[in-house]
């Protein structure tokens, strides 16, 4: 949740990724996709009502 700026516009995946890989440890992924972890991640939160998707702004 520290990577998910409180304010809109908020961010693109491509940037969500970027920061999720900067301030997480690498040896936490090294068997493992970034990008997977951040598209489930993303996913609960938004089904929990976490963060929202903005309608029109792509998957």
């Amino acid at each position: 949740m520290d990577s998910v700026p409180a304010l809109e516009p908020g961010l693109t995946f491509a940037d969500l990724y970027g920061e999720v890989e900067r301030r997480v440890a690498a040896t936490l992924f090294e068997s493992a996709s970034v990008a997977w972890y951040t598209v489930t991640v993303k996913l609960d939160l938004e089904a929990r009502s976490l963060i929202k998707h903005l309608p029109g702004s792509g998957p």
